[in-house]
């Protein structure tokens, strides 16, 4: 009886919140917080090419949804990318946001080029990526530190739809960032 008392006292003066998620190993929060905004994760993909793991994605949101539109239209937004093959390099991410934003019907890419071409740097197993949006501003994070601002819709909206537009880079990691 004594057990029981000191297990449910334990528990009650857990946090409620702060759990988090493991995928493929990686430990996902239930939240992110970003320059004041909280957000909350509404759900997590596998991003495969060729049927090599290259990284967990994690959408969080303001508020959880299953609907694109939803996504789409909400103020507050972050994908985060946790690699987990051993390397990817620049040229290939580069190529990737490229190749999403062709098969999305983007027409001005050379529009995007600043974007496109911050990403000088090889991605290696463990590292993150997180692609925040909150209004009209798109500001990218490389294991947390501050690697660029844009201040563009037109780019943040084009970034959307490589993950959530009717050709995605990949289904399988739309449907679990959506929470399916």
């Amino acid at each position: 009886m004594k057990r029981l008392l000191v297990f449910l006292f334990v528990l009650a003066i857990l946090p409620i919140s702060g759990f988090s998620l493991t995928v493929e190993g990686v430990n996902i929060p239930d939240s992110y917080s970003f320059n004041g905004k909280d957000l909350v994760l509404n759900g997590t993909g596998l991003r495969k090419k060729f049927f090599v793991k290259v990284y967990v994605g994690a959408l969080y949101l303001e508020n959880k949804t299953k609907d694109v539109g939803s996504v789409m239209s909400m103020d507050s937004k972050v994908i985060k990318m946790h690699f987990l093959y051993k390397k990817v390099g620049a040229e290939k991410m580069r190529e990737a946001f490229v190749e999403g934003f062709e098969d999305n019907g983007i027409k001005d890419i050379d529009r995007f080029r600043a974007f496109i071409e911050l990403f000088n740097f090889d991605v290696v197993s463990s590292d993150e990526l997180d692609l925040v949006i909150i209004g009209d501003a798109l500001t990218v994070l490389y294991n947390g530190k501050n690697i660029g601002v844009f201040n563009d819709k037109m780019l943040a909206e084009a970034v959307l739809k490589v993950y959530f537009g009717d050709k995605p880079a990949d289904n399988g990691l739309k449907e679990g960032m959506l929470g399916n």
